[in-house]
């Protein structure tokens, strides 16, 4: 009989302990965990080979926050990688992935960090083209310059203000019929970069 009551008794103690920790979880994850929700400002981040970027955390709750009470976890760190601080370094070309989490919650937000190459723009072209003369039936070739040398994208758009004077193909001119033509080199990078000259064509 005695065996039964303590039998029973000690029963009810690992109830009662296992209902307190059940209770204790919930308690956990309703308010205290809640309380280190964060979201990410952007998502998706691109930054250009070579350069930093501060990532930006916004705490639900906490009025203050450190960037070291994070944890960084980035999938190829042979493309990015991240410091203490939330400052993230382009190292190669592609995409990867960001895993952030507070050290003392289970909330886990990701971000894709995108690495392209670093873009050069196009400052100004030069043309070895002053306002000049030429016959008809007559060809020259035009070369364009893109400043500076190092640009990421040189290539060229030609045209001509009247093909039935002067045609343009790459540079290649040639007079048709007698007139003026403007001949004008533009940047594809940025069209407000660009550079002309008139051809007059005479017999």
């Amino acid at each position: 009989m005695e065996f039964k009551e303590n039998k029973a008794a000690w029963i009810v103690v690992i109830l009662t302990y296992l209902f307190f920790a059940a209770v204790g979880v919930m308690i956990y994850f309703l308010y205290i965990d809640d309380t280190y929700k964060f979201y990410v400002e952007n998502e998706e981040i691109v930054v250009e080979l070579g350069d930093t970027y501060q990532l930006e955390l916004v705490p639900e709750r906490l009025s203050k926050f450190e960037y070291e009470d994070y944890v960084y976890t980035i999938e190829s760190d042979n493309i990015a990688s991240i410091n203490e601080q939330g400052i993230i370094t382009a190292k190669g070309i592609g995409e990867t992935a960001l895993k952030i989490k507070h050290k003392k919650s289970h909330d886990v937000e990701w971000v894709m960090i995108k690495v392209v190459e670093l873009k050069i723009p196009v400052e100004s072209i030069d043309l070895d083209c002053e306002d000049m003369e030429m016959f008809v039936g007559d060809t020259k070739q035009l070369a364009a310059t893109v400043n500076p040398i190092d640009a990421s994208d040189k290539k060229i758009k030609w045209t001509s203000s009247n093909k039935k004077i002067v045609t343009v193909d790459g540079g290649y001119i040639k007079g048709v019929n007698e007139g003026v033509a403007t001949i004008t080199a533009i940047s594809k990078d940025d069209n407000s970069k660009q550079v002309s000259c008139k051809i007059k064509v005479i017999k």
